[in-house]
């Protein structure tokens, strides 16, 4: 497998703008995911409630959270569309 995809992932390098969008999204992102993944091992949040954790998720930025990441990456790689 390394053979055939030596690469690894870049550095993401974000600027002082996407950090301070990212900066508080990521650290709710990383608490609720913390927090929901124990809840679910340990069976105090149903697996029924999966849809409304992503809701969670959503709600609190993920989208745009990746969506900058995205734009980092492309930046590292040198494929940014500008």
């Amino acid at each position: 497998y390394y053979d055939a995809h030596p690469k690894q992932m870049p550095t993401l390098n974000y600027t002082e703008e996407e950090s301070n969008e990212i900066s508080g999204i990521a650290a709710d992102v990383k608490s609720c995911v913390s927090s929901s993944m124990a809840e679910f091992i340990t069976g105090n949040r149903p697996l029924s409630d999966w849809d409304n954790y992503l809701e969670e998720l959503n709600n609190m930025g993920l989208p745009r959270l990746v969506e900058v990441a995205q734009t980092a990456y492309d930046r590292a790689v040198g494929t940014a569309i500008e």
